[in-house]
């Protein structure tokens, strides 16, 4: 199967949360790209939907509009969803760029350099000042 992503995905457990009246509060993130976002909502939300997002960078929060590219139910009563950015601003694209490079270099170091054996989703979260979901 072709991956059809343009863009890597990291799983950076950033908070984000839905400012649409349909799915209205916080919503647990999967991963983040420059191009996107998937997270798992409580309320369905349709295909080709057009929402806005608040993501909260370690220093700064952004409303995004995104389109919903694919949405499935999921076992637990909640919906996977995944959404593209529509025309993200510069800042945006530079500051995340500049954290996940950030995140990478620390989980490096802290894997090679201090023989810790971390994952990438707790070393965000110590990045980020946040409990992650590992604990």
């Amino acid at each position: 199967m072709e991956e059809r992503r343009k863009c890597k995905r990291y799983g950076i457990p950033y908070p984000i949360e839905s400012v649409e009246k349909s799915a209205k509060g916080s919503l647990d993130l999967m991963d983040v790209s420059k191009g996107g976002v998937a997270f798992t909502s409580a309320e369905e939300v349709r295909k080709d939907e057009k929402i806005n997002i608040c993501v909260y960078l370690k220093n700064k929060m952004f409303r995004l509009k995104a389109g919903v590219v694919h949405a499935k139910a999921k076992k637990d009563n909640k919906y996977k969803i995944g959404v593209k950015f529509y025309d993200p601003p510069e800042d945006f694209i530079r500051i995340l760029e500049k954290e996940i490079d950030e995140i990478i270099q620390l989980h490096r170091e802290n894997n090679l350099y201090k023989h810790k054996s971390l994952s990438f989703e707790k070393v965000s979260a110590e990045y980020l000042g946040i409990s992650s979901r590992e604990d």
